[in-house]
This record gives structure tokens, C-alpha cells and sequence, in this order.
């Protein structure tokens, strides 16, 4: 049976699903994006994306559901990549994928020789973190319900390792960065003073 289309918000999205799907046949990765085209799903959006693992070579494929992109990111008009712009937790990565993204995107900007490189790194990691918290029940509760894990992989994750998923711990993270406003308005300055190009979050347009 084919799996259903993931549900993406926008198209960065789909690229960080890339970063931490296991490939099928090898276990490890990463994804990198090959062809892809538009596809119709039911009457709705979609696109359909091979993708290669890096390690072995093996294909994989895609099918992306587009019904709940932004209509900004879907009209290439805000300028940076806003992985999620509503409250909805999403729907292809879960949150101990988005803890993986924001611990290997932080290593990433810490290695970055590049300022402004670094800066849009971690203007990425804050808002893996804020997609992370979003899988927390309203309150206070301290830890996120079982069906916040997609994978038994991810859960066994959390079942072993469950003082990494601690609220506290993810609000503490969060504490000690800029806002993500402050963050875009560095990157929207930085912006107007580079030529313009093409993105790596745009990746398939």
C-alpha cells in the first residue's frame, strides 16, 4: 500500500524532513533531493520528490500534500524560511525529529566561519525549537504525549533518553536566544546588502 502524502507547511518543511528520514534500505542518510514535479491530489496541490540517500545511493520517493502551506511561503513572498506560521503542530516531522534539527543545527552554526551564515542557522535551529514545544499539552505538564512521536525509533528515543524532552529544558534552550523577531530583522538587513539568489529553502522551485 503507497503511503499517504505527507502534510507539509511550507517547503522548508519538507526539506527538514529530508535531514532526518532514515533512508529505507541502509538506515542512515542523509536525504538529498533529486526531481520532482506537481502532481494532483484529489483536486488539491501536491508534489511529488525522488530523493537519494547519500550513503548507499538508494531512491526514495515523496508524495507532499500542499493544502497547508502558507499562502506567503506558497507565493515566495516572505523573504525567509518560516518553517510553520500557525499554532498547528506539524504534521511530517515530530518533536523528538525537531530536538535532532535543533542540536545538529546549532553544531552546524558553531562551526560556521561565515556571521551571517551563522545567524540564519540559528534563526533555523529557534524555530525547530519552537515546532518541538508545540507538541506540549496546554499548562504546565512537563512532558509531551506519546503521540507526539511518529516512529517507534523516535519513541524509544524518548522512552530512553526522557530528560532531553523535559519542558523546562526546551524553554531554557529558548531562553537563551534572541527572539525570532530579532532574528529576522538581522537577516532582513543582512538580505538588502547580498545579491539576490536563489534559496536553499526554496529547493524545488
Amino acid at each position: 500500500m503507497a503511503e499517504p502524502p505527507v502534510k507539509i507547511h511550507s517547503v522548508a518543511e519538507a526539506y527538514l524532513l529530508l535531514m532526518v528520514t532514515p533512508c529505507t534500505a541502509c538506515g542512515k542518510g542523509p536525504l538529498e533531493a533529486g526531481g520532482h514535479e506537481a502532481i494532483d491530489l484529489d483536486g488539491g496541490a501536491g508534489r511529488k520528490m525522488q530523493a537519494v540517500c547519500k550513503a548507499c545511493g538508494q531512491a526514495q520517493e515523496f508524495v507532499f500534500d500542499l493544502g497547508y502551506m502558507d499562502a506567503a511561503d506558497a507565493a515566495d513572498a516572505a523573504g525567509l524560511p518560516r518553517i510553520n506560521g500557525s499554532d498547528e503542530p506539524s504534521l511530517a516531522i515530530d518533536v523528538a525529529q525537531w530536538l535532532m534539527l535543533f542540536e545538529g543545527i546549532v553544531r552546524a552554526a558553531d562551526q560556521q566561519g561565515d556571521p551571517g551564515e551563522s545567524r540564519r542557522l540559528g534563526y533555523e535551529a529557534a524555530q525547530c525549537l519552537e515546532e518541538a514545544l508545540k507538541f506540549y499539552p496546554p499548562g504546565d505538564g512537563e512532558w509531551p504525549e506519546e503521540s507526539a512521536f511518529f516512529h517507534d525509533w523516535t519513541l524509544a528515543r524518548f522512552r530512553e533518553h526522557r530528560h532531553i524532552f523535559a519542558r523546562t529544558r526546551l524553554i531554557e534552550l529558548r531562553r537563551k536566544l534572541p527572539t525570532l523577531t530579532q532574528m529576522e530583522q538581522h537577516l532582513l538587513g543582512q538580505a538588502a546588502l547580498e545579491p539576490r539568489k536563489r534559496h536553499w529553502w526554496r529547493f524545488w522551485r
